[in-house]
């Protein structure tokens, strides 16, 4: 787990990243201006990396940088929820699964013969009959 001010991260990157900084403040930028959503996804499809922030934290913590930091242990539960997989798994040991390890969000529904699914689709009444570990997901479409 990294905790940093923003600033932090952006002298960090630009110190000890020189490559990746300028490519990321003009993402930023990009970002900013909001109108410019083409802009923005090229420049992140321009990216030489697909290295996760863990990495790229990772990375600057080993190398030496001018700015002051400091370490502490801690013990706590940690799932990065990156995919509907560790979402469904993390729903059922909250205990919010059914005997059989369903979990629903939906308006209404009705199961038979199912197991391991997972589903969102709060507005919609959902019918799972004989299916298992599926993952399915509706955006609402409120205004």
């Amino acid at each position: 787990m990294f905790v940093w001010s923003a600033r932090t991260l952006a002298n960090a990157v630009r110190e000890l990243l020189p490559e990746t900084a300028p490519l990321l403040e003009q993402i930023a930028a990009a970002w900013i201006r909001r109108n410019s959503t083409a802009s923005f996804a090229e420049l992140y499809r321009s990216a030489k990396t697909s290295a996760s922030i863990t990495r790229s934290s990772s990375a600057l913590g080993q190398r030496r940088a001018s700015f002051s930091s400091v370490l502490h242990s801690a013990r706590f539960g940690w799932s990065d929820l990156g995919s509907w997989a560790a979402l469904h798994e993390y729903q059922v040991e909250r205990k919010a699964a059914d005997a059989h390890s369903n979990v629903l969000d939906a308006s209404g529904s009705v199961v038979m013969s199912s197991k391991g699914n997972y589903v969102f689709s709060p507005d919609k009444f959902v019918a799972l009959v004989g299916v298992e570990d599926l993952w399915l997901w509706k955006r609402t479409t409120r205004c």
